[in-house]
């Protein structure tokens, strides 16, 4: 263990939460013959193997499972050096790395946009996706989540709170009558994986025979197929009122709603470039509160009712 370094352990632990080479190459951001190689030098000095190879993939053996509780250890501490010293930082300059969900990123890119304008000199890394990241590890300085259980081990604050509505695409609501109910369209629901029990049980009250012609696994997908014509699906109010191709079909349904938060980790906290985001973000959040909670959309027209064509 004496001749082990910090830079042996983050390969040995890219592998085994990777479970393949290939993903910890990716992880690490390197090709995988260069992953292969360190694993062979790492496990040369230790004088054991740590994986056993097979066409299905690579296991994990007892050796490894005594190295993985060491390099926890040296990870945590190194992570810990590191957001004391980075928690610090009072200059506006730096490295920012921001974790949120692909609808937000996409759509309020004008968040991301006006800070960048605002503090020229901070150089966002901005990380998407459904896993989260995991501040404690430094894998992001702040997460912009949505979600009404927020980890006790973070501090920030609850900057909106996200309303869901039923949705449809002009296209498709054209090629039915004006009295067709929602059962007589076709649907767009999530992936069975996502386990989007909210919507399932809506439509196993509302809709019980529902035709599902498409599942997604991501919410910009899901977007994108309500877009084009595919068929009825939920949605975030912010994102479905302000897309002309989409039209409600009801008010937002109670129970939908979810908290946006705002998340750092308690050391990092006071980190110039950290505060200034969360700050920023606070009152970009603010300033559209009411197309969050699904009420900017009635003040144009009548909801639960069909648009005329003008």
């Amino acid at each position: 263990m004496q001749n082990l370094n910090w830079d042996d352990l983050r390969v040995f632990l890219a592998i085994i939460r990777s479970e393949t080479l290939s993903g910890a190459a990716c992880e690490l951001g390197v090709n995988q013959t260069t992953v292969t190689r360190r694993l062979e030098v790492l496990e040369a000095r230790l004088g054991a193997r740590l994986f056993d190879r097979s066409p299905s993939g690579i296991n994990p053996t007892s050796a490894a499972t005594e190295v993985l509780q060491v390099a926890e250890r040296v990870e945590d501490n190194v992570a810990t050096i590191e957001r004391q010293l980075i928690g610090q930082d009072a200059r506006l300059t730096g490295e920012l790395r921001v974790t949120t969900i692909d609808m937000c990123a996409h759509n309020d890119a004008e968040l991301f946009r006006s800070f960048s304008l605002r503090y020229p000199e901070i150089e966002l890394e901005l990380s998407v996706g459904y896993v989260y990241r995991n501040l404690t590890r430094r894998e992001a300085d702040v997460a912009i989540r949505w979600t009404n259980n927020p980890p006790e081990h973070l501090v920030g604050q609850r900057v909106a709170s996200a309303e869901y509505a039923l949705y449809g695409a002009n296209s498709l609501l054209d090629q039915f009558p004006r009295n067709a109910t929602p059962g007589d369209y076709p649907w767009v629901d999530w992936d069975i994986a996502n386990n989007a029990r909210v919507t399932a049980n809506w439509m196993r009250k509302h809709v019980p025979g529902a035709r599902i012609v498409c599942r997604c696994d991501m919410a910009l997908a899901l977007h994108a197929a309500v877009r084009s014509g595919l068929g009825l699906g939920f949605m975030p109010c912010a994102y479905g009122d302000n897309d002309p191709a989409l039209q409600r079909i009801r008010s937002p349904e109670v129970g939908f709603g979810i908290g946006i938060w705002l998340l750092t980790h308690p050391d990092l906290r006071n980190t110039a470039r950290v505060r200034a985001f969360m700050q920023h973000a606070a009152a970009y959040f603010e300033s559209h509160s009411d197309l969050f909670s699904g009420t900017r959309a009635s003040k144009n027209w009548k909801v639960g009712k069909r648009r005329r064509r003008q």
